[in-house]
């Protein structure tokens, strides 16, 4: 069997079968995609030609659309712009703090370091 490289073209296929020396072409009618249902059928012969992520409709899939809204994307915007402030007037406090406490650290009565 030799047939083309795996694609995400659905409704093309060529590719071709050698029997004994003779050579059989193959086309859209002979395949069978994933999740295809053979019914009225005794039986059938076949060749798995790919598999997992190389079936053509793997490649033709796409990720799902976001369901996620527009004001829920906003939202999630201006909660990081606020955690952001937060952490910002954190860390001038913090600072704040250091430059009070080396400058008055010993004369204040009512903050005892221990």
């Amino acid at each position: 069997v030799e047939c083309e490289k795996p694609n995400n073209r659905l409704y093309n296929f060529s590719g071709y079968i050698e029997i004994e020396g003779q050579k059989h072409s193959l086309g859209v009618k002979q395949v069978l995609l994933r999740g295809c249902i053979l019914k009225n059928t005794k039986w059938a012969l076949g060749f798995v030609i790919y598999t997992g992520s190389e079936t053509k409709l793997m490649q033709n899939a796409t990720s799902p659309p976001s369901k996620r809204t527009h004001v829920e994307r906003l939202m999630n915007k201006c909660l990081a712009g606020i955690f952001a402030c937060l952490v910002f007037v954190c860390f001038i406090g913090a600072v704040g703090s250091g430059i009070w406490t080396r400058v008055h650290g010993g004369k204040t009565w009512y903050l005892t370091q221990d």
